[in-house]
């Protein structure tokens, strides 16, 4: 898959020069030589007709998902860059591999002058066939952790320390075998940690949320990767994650000007949802701020994060009779809320409902829409909820073609761990035809069993086992009608 990365690298350059500190992962050297095999002499000079023969050079550096045939000492000089490419965006293509980073300055703490001035450079090795928006989202990711490398720096001589403590590992002992180096290196610095969990969670998951240095929290989303888990290898761009915001002034009158046909329409039934009612006016606001504490970072921080990747947390096709579905449990998603984080987001998350739409949940939570429309786009973003139709009696839903329900399916357990003494299978296959939950009701039921019922639907649409279906009426009219009509 070519959104993982292939190896993370951990370049520094400083007066004393420059020296690759760390790479993720790396192998650890054997020595498979037979105690009997003679050594070859030091002194012997090769034959002269090998000298004229050039090995050739290998077309990969790939090798089971991981980089090969560079030499550390060749990855220290081409990411050592020079102080003009640093704070910028580099991008190095070798045969079938992609490099990417963003070389980062900064000034030691216990040095204020020019000697004190330190190259740090995160690099992402992936493949060559990697799309533009990968190896955006890649650069973000160095470029942030760069930024919080520098503040640490800053405040607590962190890099200083963590780069002295590497430094001292490769000379003590560990020069003939790079691999056991690192592998002390990974035990005993908390960056080396830090980045070790970074590359498993991009493999993994695409979600990063680690805390360098037990203090600053670096969260990062791959929306390549955290979205696939669902769409069997399917890439979702970020580009694909519109923005749709609004002019707050048009915004306010066109609120206004439909309030009292919105109240009217979505009373009426969740089936009548005119895409024309609700057009909303998409501009680009220039002047508004984004929802940057959904992040939990402070906006007069050095170490603020990057603000771009807000271009692509509003969805385009968002309207207020759409409804949020959370694919985690509310109690989970304390973890994702900060501790400076939105108080606005914890608030629509206090009044969520998959049977409210986005229109209600805004008035119950006292929000104004577009605020919602945000909230909700960056719950999307981080792969925590998706967007859906409220769940209601008139909704037609069936198996979706892309259901993993087979027999070894972890489903089957899960569901029954959720819903005791139900079978997943037996649920689910009342579905085989398009069904609607008003002819699942029966009004003699126990409004426990119809609750049960009810939570049975949301739990399947959050796994994706669920397929809603549309009826759609479109009117052509045609010249010999309107003649017949004026007659």
């Amino acid at each position: 898959m070519e959104v993982n990365p292939l190896s993370v690298i951990l370049v520094k350059s400083d007066s004393k020069g420059d020296r690759l500190l760390f790479r993720y992962p790396f192998q650890i050297q054997e020595n498979s030589e037979p105690s009997n095999t003679r050594r070859k002499n030091p002194y012997t000079l090769p034959i002269v007709e090998d000298l004229l023969q050039s090995p050739p050079q290998p077309s990969s550096n790939m090798n089971k998902g991981n980089l090969t045939g560079f030499t550390d000492e060749v990855l220290s000089s081409l990411f050592a860059v020079k102080f003009e490419l640093c704070n910028r965006k580099f991008e190095l293509k070798v045969n079938d591999v992609r490099f990417v980073s963003h070389p980062t300055l900064l000034q030691l703490r216990t040095k204020q002058d020019d000697s004190g001035i330190m190259l740090i450079n995160i690099v992402f090795a992936l493949q060559a066939l990697a799309s533009h928006s990968v190896v955006k989202c890649y650069h973000d990711l160095s470029k942030r952790m760069g930024i919080v490398l520098k503040h640490e720096e800053k405040r607590c001589g962190y890099v200083s320390d963590q780069t002295q403590l590497m430094t001292s590992v490769h000379d003590d002992f560990y020069s003939n075998n790079p691999g056991a180096a690192f592998q002390i290196i990974l035990e005993k610095c908390t960056l080396a940690t830090n980045i070790k969990k970074m590359y498993d969670d991009l493999c993994n998951t695409g979600l990063v949320n680690i805390r360098v240095n037990r203090w600053i929290p670096l969260s990062f989303c791959l929306p390549q990767k955290v979205h696939q888990w669902h769409l069997r290898g399917k890439i979702v761009e970020p580009e694909d994650i519109d923005r749709m915001t609004e002019n707050e002034n048009n915004y306010r009158q066109l609120e206004e000007a439909q309030l009292s046909k919105m109240n009217d329409i979505i009373n009426l039934s969740n089936e009548k949802k005119e895409e024309e009612d609700f057009k909303i006016i998409t501009y680009r606001k220039k002047s508004r701020k984004p929802v940057k504490k959904c992040y939990g970072e402070n906006e007069d921080s050095e170490f603020a994060i990057d603000r771009k990747v807000w271009l692509y947390l509003c969805l385009k096709a968002l309207r207020p009779y759409h409804s949020l579905l959370l694919l985690h449990p509310i109690q989970h998603m304390n973890d994702f809320t900060s501790l400076d984080g939105s108080p606005s987001l914890v608030r629509m998350l206090s009044q969520y409902s998959p049977l409210k739409n986005l229109y209600t949940l805004a008035a119950d939570a006292d929000l104004t829409l577009s605020h919602v429309f945000e909230l909700a786009a960056h719950l999307v973003y981080w792969a925590k909820a998706t967007v859906i139709f409220p769940v209601c009696s008139t909704n037609k839903y069936v198996i979706s073609p892309n259901a993993p329900i087979h027999l070894t399916s972890p489903l089957l357990d899960k569901f029954c761990d959720t819903f005791p003494g139900a079978n997943l299978i037996r649920v689910i296959s009342e579905f085989s035809l398009p069904t609607s939950l008003g002819q699942k009701c029966n009004p003699l039921c126990h409004p426990s069993q119809q609750s049960q019922l009810v939570q049975t639907i949301i739990w399947m649409l959050q796994h994706h086992l669920l397929l809603q279906l549309h009826t759609y009426v479109q009117y052509m009219p045609t010249d010999n009608g309107l003649l017949y009509s004026k007659m």
